[in-house]
């Protein structure tokens, strides 16, 4: 019975997740974009946590029908008296008995770790993901500039014009969105190499001009 419950919960959560999984598997990756439907994510899964006998009924339901089919009945499973490690979770039913036990906790965890892998902190690090010639492509070079102070500031960097050649390089290109999408953070170091001869040309301002693709792929 635990199993069942467990994993229609887990199915159920999954569905929402599975946008941003797929989004973050891509090879082009906007994290700014999904930072924001992670904030969605968060408030289903606040509302959720703050009603949970919709939820828990929901689940219950869901997993009866397929124990029936199983012929195996979903029950509370015997508790002790006393347990020398931890307490058994309160409950007059077996509905508060999954949604204490199981349902929320599972919510609670997500939220947790939702919270420490999309913090605000980690913005900076997010918005080197605008520095991918998909998206840089169709931002403007002021708004570029704008996106990026983010990142100089909290790197310490300041590589105003890096990111002009690094703009016009892409820009002069004209790929078609799907050449674009197709391109991986190694294609991009592969770029920045062969455009060191091109780099030569125009005056730097100090360090070097790979730093910014390094941070992207650590990000």
């Amino acid at each position: 019975p635990v199993f069942i419950v467990a994993l229609q919960t887990i199915a159920k959560y999954s569905a929402v997740l599975e946008p941003v999984v797929n989004a973050l598997q891509a090879k082009s990756v906007d994290m700014i974009s999904v930072g924001e439907h992670i904030k969605h994510i968060k408030d289903i899964l606040r509302n959720d946590r703050e009603f949970p006998d919709r939820i828990s009924n929901e689940m219950l339901q869901k997993a009866r029908a397929v124990a029936m089919d199983l012929n195996i009945e979903i029950s509370v499973p015997r508790l002790a008296h006393k347990q020398t490690h931890r307490s058994n979770p309160p409950s007059d039913n077996d509905n508060e008995y999954w949604r204490r036990s199981l349902i929320i906790p599972y919510i609670d965890s997500l939220i947790s770790s939702l919270n420490i892998r999309f913090s605000q902190e980690n913005t900076p690090a997010f918005a080197l993901s605008k520095l991918h010639p998909l998206y840089m492509t169709k931002t403007s070079i002021t708004d570029l500039h704008k996106n990026a102070e983010s990142f100089q500031e909290f790197y310490n960097l300041d590589i105003t014009g890096e990111l002009d050649l690094w703009h016009n390089l892409w820009v002069k290109r004209t790929l078609s969105d799907d050449q674009l999408r197709d391109i991986e953070v190694v294609d991009l170091f592969n770029e920045a190499n062969i455009g060191i001869d091109y780099f030569k040309h125009y005056p730097m301002h100090h360090g070097d001009r790979r730093t910014v693709l390094q941070y992207a792929a650590k990000s």
